[in-house]
């Protein structure tokens, strides 16, 4: 008898260690919830991106022109200059 007593004991107080656990991880959501939502809303560094393509294409555009005007490519010349002025 005192065996089984022992037992519900033990189940008892491992109820209770769960329970508190529970508590716990209930309390640290949420203060979790709570800093996120006091955080400034974010949006992607969308501007930035474009900024840098935009430059590499410059970039590019300008190299094409040179390697074209070294190989006396014209034709070609005067359509790239066209882009980087509209792109620009």
């Amino acid at each position: 008898m005192a065996g089984k007593y022992n037992d519900i004991e033990d189940v008892k107080r491992e109820e209770e260690s769960r329970q508190q656990r529970i508590l716990k991880a209930k309390e640290d959501l949420a203060a979790a919830e709570l800093e996120l939502a006091s955080l400034p809303p974010s949006e992607p560094p969308k501007n930035e991106f474009v900024g840098c393509v935009l430059l590499l294409v410059l970039f590019l555009m300008d190299y094409l022109t040179h390697c074209c005007m070294l190989l006396g490519l014209c034709h070609i010349h005067v359509v790239i200059s066209g882009v980087l002025q509209w792109v620009s």
